[in-house]
């Protein structure tokens, strides 16, 4: 039986060859599977950077387009329908190009966007499957898959697609070159063609890399809000915080330009909550003013708190699909076009984070912000909702206690979470209808959440303007010694008192509880107290044990992450600048231009001469000897030089018949039989004696001529 050609897979034809590929490994079996096979293969891992993004039925549907082209049920297939496939497969074709592209518009909400545009492209993707009858057809399928791949660095720029994307871009080659071998089957050969092919590039990829000038994208495409959101949402309950403090997820890497502050210092805002209902904290937008440097040369009287020190630092957030941005108190951005400052001092972005954000930020920790209070702020971060009797008795009668001193009320509600037994715990007791009294006179465990919340709540019951804070607190040192690494697990609440004269106080009543967790980070906080915040049972301990995996795994992950983003994403105009003027000074376009310009043209002529190497023709040692004397004797009679596919043998026999010296003539032959068709390797004795019987033919002709 002879083995099926291309066509015969796509038609259903043939499924059986008498292919020797079971004689391979497993590995050579991969690489020598017919080019039909390979294709598919090609086809199905395409999808894999998109299974994250796209929706599940898409994939599903893409993938089924797939298998109905394996060989076995399209040979199923076509004996149904009497050899004509395309009974089947044109209705499944108009079904993916258009019914599947409506619902892709639908599922994406009507919105041109990334995903939409990725999924439309799937969608006929999924179409032209149904095509597949002939090499041609996957020419085309292979391009879209080309397409479909680098779709996903639209989505996202993380080392993780890199690492997915690269063997999938390697396989794809391979589908090229399968489709060129006619199914020889050569694993070796197609590895050979594919190192031709990658390895020629990479010194191009690195030359366009560091000198080609980077451009600013002309246009963008929002990216829909439909992935995973951030662990600080826009309203806080009682359990948030404590369930994002068992996620080491990375929620954000910062640079510090100068010195940074201490951990203890390290509040990253992002959240304000002044709206309270009883159980859940909320954002009051009626009381939003906004400040973008973009539109306003001159900052509000509320903005200009540039006092005192400040830091200077570069964020790189992670996706949210949220709007708000973190930074320390109290933020003004640094010369950025797509985010602006509340009258809360917290950052907010004009477009939702959907890929991994930088901006800049100047942080001013001695600022005084709201020194003014006005009668609606006031009203709006003093109202409680009803219920929680008892705290608001204890309230009153511990500020009357206080001498309605502010600050001496506040040492007081300290000096009784301290001396009440009170808990910090990743598992606190379920609260029920009057949250604030249970968590204060009955189960006194609880999160951050839980101490901000109800410390809020008795400053407003004893006449306090007060509210809460929501974003992360501390983090970790990275291990290249100088980024700082916030995770999920830093998420934290505190609160905000507003006092004559000193505006916004920021005041943690974590810290009265928990003090190891604001000067030492959740990290250690975990390590040390474990049993205490995850739970003495086995599923607290299971949870720690996870907990901890995840932690380094996510650790490692990050820092290839963060250099990654930071050296190859990051790689910005300012930053390709910087690297040309202290590596090649270079300190202009024109410069970069002729440089890159002469590395391209040197690349490309060493190309040239390694192709030429390649295809040079190897001549056997005997053989040289042999040409030269060609030449030579054409000079004394042309009629006597070597044809061009004339065997150097038979040219012998005809250059003996002009000489009487036959003797020389059959030692050189015998000599060529010997070392050049024998199993014997001609050494440089061999060489010697060949160039010394061309000498004495070479001599004969001139006795004779």
């Amino acid at each position: 039986m002879t083995a099926p050609i291309f066509e015969d897979y796509a038609l259903g034809k043939k499924t059986l060859s008498d292919s020797k590929i079971y004689l391979f490994s497993w590995r050579k079996k991969l690489l020598a599977l017919p080019a039909y096979h390979w294709l598919l293969m090609v086809f199905l891992l395409v999808l894999i950077p998109h299974l994250s993004v796209l929706p599940m039925w898409l994939t599903g549907w893409t993938t089924l387009m797939i298998v109905l082209q394996v060989p076995i049920v399209k040979s199923g297939l076509s004996r149904l329908t009497s050899g004509r496939l395309k009974r089947i497969f044109n209705p499944l074709k108009i079904f993916s190009l258009f019914v599947i592209s409506f619902f892709v518009w639908i599922n994406f909400n009507q919105s041109f966007s990334v995903e939409f545009t990725v999924g439309l492209l799937l969608a006929v993707f999924s179409a032209k499957i149904c095509e597949f009858y002939n090499r041609r057809d996957g020419y085309i399928l292979l391009n879209l898959s080309l397409f479909i791949l680098a779709t996903a660095f639209l989505l996202r720029q993380d080392i993780g697609v890199v690492l997915i994307g690269l063997p999938v871009f390697f396989a794809t080659l391979i589908g090229f070159i399968a489709l060129n071998d006619k199914d020889e089957q050569t694993p070796t050969k197609r590895l050979n063609t594919l190192g031709l092919l990658v390895l020629p590039a990479l010194p191009l990829l690195v030359v366009l890399f560091v000198f080609f000038p980077r451009i600013p994208p002309l246009w963008s495409l929002p990216i829909s809000g439909d992935k995973a959101e951030t662990g600080v949402s826009e309203t806080m309950s009682p359990g948030d915080f404590s369930n994002l403090s068992r996620s080491s997820e990375l929620a954000f890497r910062v640079e510090f330009l100068n010195t940074p502050p201490s951990r203890f210092d390290m509040y990253w805002r992002g959240l304000v909550y002044e709206s309270f209902d009883g159980a859940t904290w909320r954002m009051n937008d009626e009381l939003m003013q906004v400040y973008s440097p973009r539109h306003e040369t001159t900052p509000p009287h509320w903005a200009q708190i540039k006092q005192g020190g400040f830091y200077d630092y570069r964020v790189i957030l992670e996706p949210t699909q949220q709007y708000w941005l973190f930074a320390l108190d109290y933020p003004i951005p640094y010369d950025e076009n797509y985010m602006y400052l509340t009258n809360s001092f917290t950052l907010q972005s004009l477009m939702d984070v959907t890929k991994q954000l930088s901006y800049t930020v100047h942080s001013y920790p001695d600022a005084v912000i709201g020194k003014v209070l006005d009668a609606n702020q006031r009203q709006i971060n003093l109202e409680i909702p009803e219920g929680n009797p008892q705290s608001q008795q204890f309230a009153q009668k511990m500020y009357e206690q206080s001498g309605h001193d502010p600050e001496k009320y506040v040492q007081n509600i300290q000096t009784y979470i301290q001396a009440q037994g009170f808990k910090y715990t990743l598992s606190p007791p379920r609260l029920h209808n009057h949250r604030i009294d249970e968590f204060l006179f009955d189960t006194k465990a609880g999160f951050c959440e839980h101490y901000a919340s109800s410390f809020t709540f008795l400053m407003r019951a004893a006449g306090i303007p007060a509210r809460v804070v929501g974003g992360y607190q501390g983090g970790e040192l990275g291990a290249d010694g100088k980024s700082w690494e916030v995770r999920q697990m830093d998420a934290h609440a505190w609160s905000e008192i507003w006092l004559e004269n000193k505006g916004w106080v920021r005041i943690d009543p974590t810290a009265f509880i928990a003090p190891d967790r604001i000067e030492n980070g959740m990290n250690n906080t975990t390590q040390k107290s474990a049993d205490e915040l995850f739970g003495n049972d086995i599923k607290g301990k299971w949870y720690y044990q996870q907990f901890r995996l995840f932690k380094m795994f996510n650790r490692y992950s990050d820092q290839i992450s963060y250099y990654w983003q930071k050296q190859i994403v990051g790689f910005n105009q300012d930053k390709q600048k910087n690297a040309l003027s202290k590596w090649f000074n270079i300190h202009n376009i024109q410069e970069q231009f002729i440089v890159l310009i002469t590395l391209l043209g040197g690349l490309i002529l060493l190309f040239v001469f390694w192709v030429m190497q390649k295809r040079k023709k190897r001549y056997h040692p005997l053989d040289l000897p042999l040409m030269l004397l060609s030449k030579k004797l054409t000079k004394v009679n042309p009629v006597l030089a070597k044809a061009t596919s004339e065997p150097y043998l038979s040219w012998l026999d005809r250059v003996g018949k002009e000489i009487l010296d036959k003797k020389t003539i059959q030692e050189v032959q015998g000599l060529y039989r010997q070392y050049r068709y024998g199993q014997h390797k001609a050494n440089q004795q061999t060489i010697k004696k060949m160039n010394q019987l061309t000498k004495e033919i070479l001599n004969s002709f001139h006795q004779k001529y």
